[in-house]
């Protein structure tokens, strides 16, 4: 139900760049958002006259909120009121701070041969209230100069634009190695985000062939509804947490579907869903560890001592999930997306490691490789 809350209540408050409703948007639960697209080609110059499209991607399906064309310096501007959905408050140092999911979108942009898509998230607890800004780019593929050699696969040719499917899929999210009398645990707090990569490839829908590799065009955001944490692990291991996700693949055409230019151009679309019940369950994985400390941000504590570490935000992809999903028609696909836990400011999953005793003199180092704590090593080292 969460999700269909969203639909309706865009449905019912989005405003365009041709039209513009009279609405009070300074409500807690709406936040309102002047977004611009801005369209432009690899080297940066501004492309003007470029039709653009901006949908929500829910678990309902996709839902345009705006359209119009990009202006002399390619732009396309409009204004939309997005839901706040609460998630949890957070006390920090006195302060209490309201958090919410997370929104994800998607632009297109398309003239004569050429498309772009960008799929995205809004972060309303990151956004000013009760207005804010927010622009995102597109840089647009000459369909005409993609890779005619693909063909059609083995395996048959996608299903016609309109098909949609849904897959959970157990998802990697933090990773942490522990030793002989170094125990650790985490836990994730509702409100937490888990970022995913989005990828796309083109097709010719009235020939069947597939037109491109797989494009990377962004990426989703779920929001975690539930609390999920561990009790103390040791030993000589490296522990993944993993997360069920719910995944969506899709095919829809390249707007506008106009034979003089894009050949009956469609798309397939493979992208993370927040379902508002995420995650469906979490678990572990378990390989071993030869107690080697990389490079990196250390931490260290004491014997019989413990330290708390948050899981702090990374933009870019520790890991790889490899998803295939099996179409009606015999039709099979198999990609590798990247994934990385707490990409902006958000409730902090946190890493809790104690250390036991061991030989005198020593104590327990902490490491991560990239400074966010996603993924950890630690080991016993001399003080």
């Amino acid at each position: 139900m969460k999700n269909t809350y969203v639909i309706l209540l865009l449905m019912a408050i989005i405003t365009t760049s041709t039209v513009n409703l009279a609405i009070a948007d300074n409500t807690k639960d709406k936040q309102t958002v002047f977004l611009t697209v801005s369209v432009h080609d690899s080297d940066g110059y501004p492309l003007n006259e470029f039709n653009v499209r901006l949908c929500l991607l829910s678990t309902e399906g996709v839902l345009e909120l705006a359209s119009g064309t990009t202006n002399t310096i390619g732009e396309f501007l409009t204004k939309i009121v997005i839901p706040r959905i609460y998630k949890t408050t957070i006390i920090n140092r006195g302060q209490a701070k309201d958090y919410y999911a997370a929104i994800n979108l998607m632009a297109e942009a398309y003239k004569e041969n050429k498309d772009g898509v960008t799929i995205f998230s809004l972060y309303p607890a990151e956004l000013d209230w009760p207005t804010d800004s927010y622009t995102v780019d597109i840089q647009p593929t000459d369909l005409s100069t993609l890779n005619k050699g693909v063909g059609i696969l083995s395996g048959g040719s996608p299903p016609q634009p309109g098909y949609v499917d849904y897959q959970w899929k157990d998802t990697r999210v933090l990773e942490f190695a522990t030793w002989t009398n170094i125990s650790a645990k985490y836990n994730y707090p509702v409100g937490a985000y888990m970022k995913v990569e989005s990828q796309i490839r083109y097709y010719n829908a009235s020939s069947g062939q597939i037109t491109s590799g797989w494009i990377s065009a962004g990426s989703t955001t779920a929001t975690l509804d539930t609390q999920r944490y561990s009790s103390y692990v040791s030993g000589k291991y490296i522990y993944g947490v993993i997360f069920q996700l719910r995944y969506q693949y899709r095919t829809e055409w390249v707007t506008p579907v106009d034979p003089k230019y894009s050949g009956y151009m469609a798309r397939e679309v493979v992208a993370l869903i927040d379902t508002g019940s995420d995650p469906n369950y979490n678990g572990f994985s378990t390989s071993s560890y030869d107690g080697y400390l990389p490079s990196g941000t250390s931490t260290y504590t004491g014997q019989l001592n413990g330290v708390v570490i948050s899981v702090t935000g990374g933009t870019n992809y520790i890991w790889s999930l490899s998803i295939g999903f099996s179409v009606g028609t015999g039709y099979s696909i198999s990609l590798s997306l990247g994934i990385s836990a707490q990409p902006v400011a958000a409730p902090r999953g946190t890493i809790d490691y104690y250390a036991g005793t061991w030989t005198q003199g020593y104590r327990v180092k902490i490491v991560s490789q990239d400074g966010t704590w996603r993924y950890t090593k630690a080991n016993w080292v001399p003080s």
